[in-house]
């Protein structure tokens, strides 16, 4: 008896999770331009700072920083 209670919970509450809508949410009728951006991303290879030397600038493409560590706020 046990078992089968067991069983009816464990298959109510897959069924119960199961519900609901399914896949991408889409804006509603008449509001497409209110949820969605006016436009596209900018590439980011041309968003590189004008002040940077190249000799500043590491193998990854972001400027080199010193590491500060993780007790940087007992200096």
């Amino acid at each position: 008896m046990k078992m089968a209670r067991l069983f009816l919970i464990v298959a109510l509450v897959g069924l119960a999770a199961a519900c609901g809508r399914k896949g991408d949410p889409e804006p509603p009728e008449g509001e497409e331009a209110r949820y969605t951006f006016p436009g596209r991303y900018a590439d980011p290879a041309t968003q590189v700072p004008t002040d940077v030397q190249p000799d500043q600038v590491g193998p990854d493409g972001l400027e080199k920083r010193d590491d500060p560590g993780p007790l940087w706020f007992l200096k």
